[in-house]
């Protein structure tokens, strides 16, 4: 009896070795894609200035050319690369979020709150379970194909 329960212990300590590695590899690839995702969102950044940089100085020669044929050109010429600025700062800021985001999330806590909202509302679970079955299903039929 005492061996099984040596054997028992033994293959506990044995599988939660190995989730706490699975665990710690799951944590640096999530801190890697957060850290890339960060290093993107800084690229992104630095790339949209330097591209109203240039551009805003390509568009004063064409404004200085524009501006004897008609004022609002520029104007609006201007207000055009102000425009895509704030939007490449806007997929910037998305992209630092995401990053933000995968650093914070934690698998543990979205596995049990999906195991309570199953549990709490079953039709969910079957619905689900049914989606990914047709998915699957569908999928198998492409590769047969």
């Amino acid at each position: 009896m005492n061996n099984n329960q040596n054997e028992n212990t033994g293959a506990a300590a044995v599988a939660k070795s190995k989730l706490a590695s699975v665990e710690e590899k799951f944590d640096n690839t999530k801190e890697k894609i957060s850290d890339n995702l960060s290093t993107a969102a800084e690229q992104v950044h630095r790339k949209s200035d330097t591209i109203q940089d240039f551009l805003s100085t390509k568009t004063e020669n064409v404004e200085d050319y524009v501006r004897g044929k008609t004022y609002e050109a520029g104007d609006l010429t201007q207000q055009t690369l102000d425009k895509a600025n704030k939007a490449g700062h806007r997929a910037a800021d998305a992209l630092e979020y995401s990053s933000d985001y995968i650093r914070t999330f934690d698998v543990i806590e979205a596995k049990n709150s999906a195991i309570k909202t199953v549990r709490q509302n079953p039709e969910i679970g079957i619905v689900a379970a049914g989606i990914f079955g047709l998915m699957f299903g569908w999928f198998i039929g492409r590769r047969s194909k």
